[in-house]
């Protein structure tokens, strides 16, 4: 079996047993804390943290699995994490997060804006991406 279903077994495997896509970290949701930000530690049920993985690391099939058992677009900063991606990859997530209705101008904690990561993908060389 190639490398690449397995994580497909997986998520639909955790599905399939009530997994919760949007249950987890919220990272939309710091604290500063002896001068340094951490997450809460306590799981959330409006995290976005499936979607960002799925989008950053994944293929668009996990994605699209995530999105059908009920994962909220708004609850995750996938289209940051999308932009992450090696340059070949980015376009077509972004394209697919943006036909749903993910919002271009979300702005993230500590992050640059979508438009500002596209600058800083390019200059200084290896700065970003």
């Amino acid at each position: 079996m190639p490398d690449a279903e397995v994580p497909l077994m997986h998520v639909v495997w955790f599905l399939s047993l009530g997994a919760d896509p949007n249950f987890g970290q919220n990272e939309s949701r710091l604290r500063v804390e002896e001068g340094a930000i951490q997450l809460f530690s306590r799981p959330e049920r409006n995290s976005g943290a499936a979607l960002e993985l799925a989008a950053w690391f994944c293929d668009m099939e996990i994605l699209e699995i995530l999105l059908g058992h009920g994962a909220k677009l708004e609850n995750s900063f996938a289209l940051h994490r999308a932009m992450m991606r090696k340059p070949s990859e980015r376009i077509p997530f972004a394209e697919r997060l943006l036909s749903l209705g993910a919002d271009i101008n979300r702005i993230r904690f500590l992050s640059p804006t979508i438009l500002q990561g596209g600058i800083l993908s390019r200059w200084p060389p290896g700065l970003v991406g």
